[in-house]
């Protein structure tokens, strides 16, 4: 169909009703919509949410399980070259640990649990918790899980003038010092876990 430019206006519904027509033999009738029903509208990109990526499949490295580090055991402490554990006496809560020393605080007393490889360095200690004590009394001895060991009471003033007991167990051959702090006036009640505390050391092989 051929028209002139000028009348494409005129002619455009003849046109449209030539192309509406047209469709392959045997097909049937294209059915119009009623005019009043409309498409439905599409939602607009953004206000479908994107799908949720999906995490890739973890990969097959075949390495080796990760190492769980062993956990302390309640009311337990353990030597970090695993010669021994101390049961702590009830209560004992842990403060602070540094240079193989473990500080532990149970009110009004203080319990300090030091670690050491030679002997040499265990006197070393004791003697400092010594210095510019007073001893009271003779040293005792006992056996703790096989173990020889030497338990000595010092007193002294603290900084604020009151008067403070020392307990200073030295566990000869056992790289242990347990040094046990409180003022003097508190010293017999606390006696008997003062006393489950030095005794209850394990050994390893022991």
């Amino acid at each position: 169909m051929t028209i002139v430019p000028e009348r494409s206006a005129e002619l455009r519904k003849q046109w449209d009703g030539i192309l509406d027509s047209m469709r392959p033999q045997g097909a049937a009738a294209p059915v119009t919509a009623p005019a009043a029903e409309e498409a439905p509208k599409r939602a607009p990109a953004w206000a479908t949410p994107p799908p949720a990526p999906q995490p890739a499949p973890k990969k097959d490295e075949g390495g080796l399980p990760a190492l769980v580090e062993d956990q302390p055991e309640p009311g337990l402490h353990a030597d970090p070259f695993g010669r021994y554990k101390v049961k702590l006496p009830e209560g004992a809560v842990h403060q602070k640990t540094e240079d193989n020393a473990s500080w532990f605080v149970m009110p009004p007393a203080t319990i300090i649990i030091h670690s050491y490889k030679s002997e040499e360095t265990g006197a070393s200690l004791a003697a400092r918790f010594a210095a510019g004590k007073k001893a009271s009394g003779a040293p005792t001895a006992m056996t703790v899980d096989g173990k020889p060991a030497t338990i000595t009471l010092f007193t002294a003033k603290n900084d604020r003038g009151v008067n403070t007991a020392w307990v200073v167990a030295l566990y000869k051959d056992a790289g242990l010092l347990i040094v046990v702090s409180l003022p003097a006036k508190d010293y017999g009640a606390a006696g008997d876990w003062i006393s489950g505390l030095l005794r209850g050391v394990k050994f390893s092989g022991a």
